[in-house]
């Protein structure tokens, strides 16, 4: 059933134990909800409603105190359905060596391998309508794949294309008709009551906007509220534990990662690519991103670089009746100014080109780049988040060898000429914020990380946190290291993991 608190949460509520309370209903929340067996009773909160609110969202407002990013309350949805209802559907499977230690890379690696999220993915492309078949390819993209690949530097890919998926409203009619699942929208948790011992809890405390307030008794607790929320949840129910919960070895909130996503050159195509692009492909197709030619780093490149996974991304937008020799001979001949003043260009853009070459890279892990909490408070009096981002050299690092390498390779095989943007190659820590370029992903990761080992790590394998024996935590923010692909994939495979987990228990 579904339900508002407001309306009908204390006659629902009262007197019950849950089996199993989840806190929040975006892809983590409702993935487990409805894959945990049914001899559970589950409650699942959304602080949200069925739409997005105002009311709802200003609880997400918070404060950029690092390095620019976008505001804290357009980058997430908190309404039914979570941030699926503005995601674009790019989906894929993170590769194997994205979760081994690299030594050279302090704090990577999984306590978990790929194989432990391999028996989930047929379940997860159903829930998530993905076709693991990949499609055909044009000879244009079959030529560019083969150069390209051609030093075993590169790999071509393909991302899977979800919808994308809206999970509110693909599963709303299940949860509704499910006997076991007590869904209560608008109810917002402002405390979690732990035993006395601190190492258990028992139950959490509800509330409504209009201050309606209960407390319900739970036997697990599953807290998927997203990778900002989820440790501001922890770090604010301090009434028990005062550093917060899971935060005996001040890592909650750390190790705040997202995917830096940036445009890093042009390219002029050769007069036989060209065509073959053109033949492949309408100007208004090549411009969509299922078209767009994607390449990731291969393991061994990534080893002998000590750089990080990095994905490039290849939109060409060729024009007819331009030759390779013209587009050149007006590249090296217009002045610089020129090109400057086109305000419809990127900053350093040639006067003429045939496409553009993007990447998405994964961040290293790094325990300053946080959440903290700051002084201000929310209507309920729960303290607002503090997001600290930062980089690294190796971030930069990672840019600077990707694009230096593809334009390279893209001349060594013949297929054109590739410019790289000036900032990419610059010794400078420098970025181009969310006003000048797309700058990350949207993706919030790694601030209740995943370690055997609680010094290292918010939760275990099983994504239960250290510590406390009946509290998990679900979604992206478990992730201990990122990769450079899309996260939504991995966590709906986790949120699989640990239905599987807690229903065979």
């Amino acid at each position: 059933m579904i339900a508002d608190f407001a309306e009908a949460g204390n006659a629902i509520l009262a007197g019950r134990t849950f089996d199993i309370c989840i806190i929040g209903a975006g892809p983590a929340g409702i993935t487990v909800a409805t894959n945990l067996s049914p001899k559970f009773s589950v409650l699942l909160l959304e602080a949200g409603g069925l739409e997005l609110s105002e009311e709802s969202q200003n609880i997400y407002k918070g404060t950029n105190i690092g390095r620019d990013y976008f505001e804290l309350d357009a980058t997430r949805i908190r309404c039914f359905g979570g941030s699926s209802n503005h995601w674009g559907g790019w989906c894929q499977v993170l590769p194997d060596f994205d979760f081994e230690k690299r030594d050279y890379i302090p704090y990577s690696g999984w306590p978990i391998s790929k194989k432990d999220l391999d028996p989930f993915l047929d379940r997860t492309a159903a829930i998530l309508d993905l076709d693991l078949i990949e499609p055909e390819l044009p000879v244009f993209r079959t030529r560019l794949n083969r150069a390209l690949s051609a030093d075993g530097s590169l790999s071509p890919f393909q991302f899977l294309w979800s919808p994308p998926t809206l999970f509110g409203q693909k599963f709303r009619s299940s949860i509704e008709t499910s006997p076991n699942i007590t869904c209560l929208l608008r109810a917002n948790l402002t405390d979690i009551r732990l035993n006395e011992a601190g190492t258990a809890v028992t139950g959490v405390e509800v509330s409504g906007y209009g201050r309606e307030r209960t407390t319900v008794e739970v036997k697990r607790l599953i807290v998927a509220a997203g990778g900002i929320e989820n440790p501001r949840i922890l770090l604010n129910c301090n009434s028990q534990i005062a550093p917060g919960i899971g935060n005996q070895n001040d890592l909650v909130g750390r190790f705040f990662g997202e995917h830096p996503q940036h445009f890093i050159g042009w390219v002029v195509l050769g007069d036989d690519l060209r065509e073959a692009a053109l033949d492949a492909f309408t100007l208004r197709e090549m411009l969509q991103y299922r078209n767009w030619n994607y390449y990731s780093a291969t393991r061994k490149f990534i080893h002998e670089q000590e750089i990080l996974s990095f994905g490039l991304r290849l939109v060409p937008r060729p024009y007819k009746g331009t030759s390779f020799a013209k587009q050149i001979q007006q590249i090296l001949c217009e002045p610089d100014w020129l090109s400057e003043g086109l305000d419809v260009l990127p900053r350093d853009s040639p006067p003429c080109n045939d496409g553009i070459f993007n990447i998405s890279t994964e961040q290293a892990p790094n325990p300053d780049s946080r959440i903290t909490l700051s002084g201000e408070e929310d209507s309920f009096g729960w303290r607002r988040v503090n997001l600290d981002w930062r980089m690294q050299t190796i971030d930069k690092k990672t840019i600077a060898v990707a694009a230096s390498h593809f334009a390279t390779l893209f001349a060594n095989q013949d297929l054109g000429r590739a410019r790289v943007a000036s900032w990419a190659l610059s010794d400078e820590l420098e970025f181009p914020g969310p006003s000048e370029d797309e700058a990350a992903g949207h993706h919030h990761m790694g601030t209740t990380r995943m370690a055997d080992d609680p010094k290292h790590g918010v939760v275990d394998r099983q994504c239960r946190v250290h510590g406390i024996e009946n509290l998990y935590l679900a979604g992206s923010s478990v992730f201990p290291t990122y990769g450079q692909v899309n996260p939504t994939l991995t966590i709906v495979q986790l949120a699989l993991r640990l239905a599987a987990h807690l229903s065979a228990s």
